[in-house]
This record gives structure tokens, C-alpha cells and sequence, in this order.
């Protein structure tokens, strides 16, 4: 049987290992690059960094 996480309605990780954290929600260079030239400000760009990476895990917005 699946995990939760694997099903049709994905849930975030309760303890992710320091392995998943670093597949799941590291940033490529790709990311990098257009958060550089679209978000300004150290708070805005965390801000867009968890949106993209939940919706990205979960496949919707918080």
C-alpha cells in the first residue's frame, strides 16, 4: 500500500530525512535564476520559495 504522501492527495512529509529535504526542496539553477529576476527582498523570494516548493510536492497552493 502506498504511503500518504505517494496517494491522489499528497500530504507534506511529517519528519523528512535531511536526504528528502534536500530532493525534494532544494531549488534548481533554473529557479534560481528566475527568482533572481522576478522577486525582490530576502522575505519575498522565502515566500515564493515554499509556494513553488509545496505546490510543486502537493500539486496545489496552500
Amino acid at each position: 500500500m502506498p504511503s500518504i504522501e505517494d496517494t491522489a492527495y499528497p500530504r507534506l512529509i511529517s519528519n523528512p530525512s535531511q536526504k528528502e529535504l534536500q530532493e525534494l526542496y532544494s531549488l534548481t539553477i533554473e529557479e534560481i535564476h528566475w527568482m533572481k529576476a522576478h522577486v525582490k527582498g530576502d522575505v519575498a523570494k522565502l515566500g515564493v520559495f515554499v509556494l513553488l516548493k509545496t505546490f510543486q510536492r502537493l500539486g496545489y497552493f496552500l
